[in-house]
């Protein structure tokens, strides 16, 4: 029999056994349910173990009774469902079981290096901060740069004399200059101010006198600069500074 011939047979046997069902279904009514079995009974007919004695089935009335055929049929289909349930149920345990194993596995593989083993990158040293150079505190009596007069005395310097290196400078007046505000400059030897700034006058034994921050550690020693004071309304004071 060729494959053809196969399937046409298959054909007519699965629509022979669906007009079957469907004669058993409707062809022998029974409404009094006369000689009908034990639900249990039809029950374990459904269920097709192994260990029913197929004399104790009662087969022969199911086919020949049309309500307990469709019992029998609803058993079946109820236990069908049942076991496909609990075949996905099985199914969904074992997935998350194994979901389970793995990631434990995987655990155990990327677990951390014990404290012991793990060793902290070696800090670099802490940069010391650069020491501070206190500044050096220097007094200039402008008083002795103003020109004197007569004989035997001593004449009036040329230029002040700083040292290149962080000064608080206090300046002493000449007589006669108020404590008030003054503007004071220093320029260097190219013209350009590196202090330009107001101070406050105030007396220091009968004589006015102010003080200033100057760092000169950047100034080139030999050069020529130039100090200028100015009182409100007043034109400027000139003094040569020399850098030493």
């Amino acid at each position: 029999m060729n494959r053809a011939n196969q399937s046409a047979s298959r054909k007519q046997v699965n629509a022979l056994v669906a007009l079957g069902r469907r004669c058993a279904i409707s062809a022998y009514p029974n409404p009094n349910r006369e000689g009908c079995p034990d639900i249990s009974k039809l029950r374990a007919m459904a269920r097709r173990g192994r260990r029913n004695d197929l004399a104790e089935l009662p087969i022969s009335h199911v086919v020949a009774c049309s309500p307990c055929f469709e019992q029998y049929l609803a058993l079946r289909r109820n236990l069908v469902l049942v076991r496909t349930g609990q075949v996905g149920a099985l199914c969904v345990v074992l997935f998350f079981a194994v979901l389970g194993a793995f990631m434990s596995l995987r655990s155990r593989m990327i677990r951390p290096l014990s404290p012991s083993i793990v060793q902290s990158a070696p800090q670099a040293p802490e940069a010391a901060e650069p020491q501070r150079t206190l500044p050096l505190h220097i007094q200039v009596d402008l008083a002795a740069f103003s020109p004197v007069r007569g004989d035997g005395t001593k004449s009036a310097p040329q230029e002040i004399h700083l040292p290149a290196k962080p000064l608080r400078i206090t300046f002493l007046l000449p007589v006669g200059m108020e404590p008030v505000e003054y503007t004071v400059r220093l320029l260097d030897s190219a013209g350009k101010a590196v202090l330009d700034k107001a101070v406050t006058a105030r007396l220091t034994g009968g004589a006015a006198s102010f003080a200033v921050d100057l760092n000169l550690e950047k100034a080139i020693p030999g050069k020529e600069w130039t100090l200028l004071i100015r009182e409100p309304g007043l034109s400027w004071r000139k003094y040569p500074v020399m850098i030493d």
